[in-house]
């Protein structure tokens, strides 16, 4: 009801049971756009060994200010072992700013960038069409700069990133093909 106070939502937020951790992110949410000490504690969250609680953490990035909502997406992104709720979830709060996302990925994943867009294909694919879908062309080329510089082993992260550009770039009237 939104009477829980930042001291109550805190200790909450550092409780040992990781169902009290998940029901005070969600409590802390709509506080987090005004309270840099909540949204910071909840960012740290993001690393929580509970994958409900780094669910509750991405739904609740939406609400942060820019700067903290991208820094808690980019450290869930990168863990590597997102679920489809949880990329679900990462991508709803990622909004337009997908490619800080992807590049962190990339910059977290150099060494096994194949096994992760094998194993997250879709999410991978999702990143990118959202990419595209921005149309913000300094994100766009930035991706393409990286697909074209990289040498994965397979094709996975390719065949994953410019399928996901081309759909996102589609949305926008734009087409791969056009583009390249």
């Amino acid at each position: 009801l939104g009477a829980a106070d930042e001291e109550a939502i805190s200790t909450a937020l550092g409780d040992t049971d990781a169902r009290i951790r998940k029901v005070a992110v969600r409590i802390a949410g709509p506080k987090l756009r005004e309270s840099s000490k909540l949204a910071e504690a909840v960012s740290a969250l993001a690393e929580d060994p509970g994958a409900i609680v780094r669910y509750q953490v991405a739904l609740a990035a939406a609400s942060m200010q820019d700067e903290q909502r991208l820094k808690t997406c980019r450290t869930l992104a990168g863990r590597g072992d997102p679920d489809a709720w949880l990329c679900a979830a990462i991508l709803r709060s990622a909004g337009n700013d997908a490619w800080p996302l992807l590049d962190a990925v990339f910059t977290a994943r150099t060494w096994d960038i194949d096994w992760w867009a094998a194993r997250n294909f879709d999410f991978a694919a999702r990143l990118a069409e959202q990419v595209g879908a921005s149309g913000k062309a300094d994100d766009i080329t930035a991706l393409l700069a990286h697909v074209a510089g990289s040498r994965p082993v397979t094709g996975a992260p390719d065949i994953a990133f410019l399928s996901g550009l081309s759909r996102g770039l589609a949305r926008g009237g734009q087409p791969l093909k056009q583009l390249l």
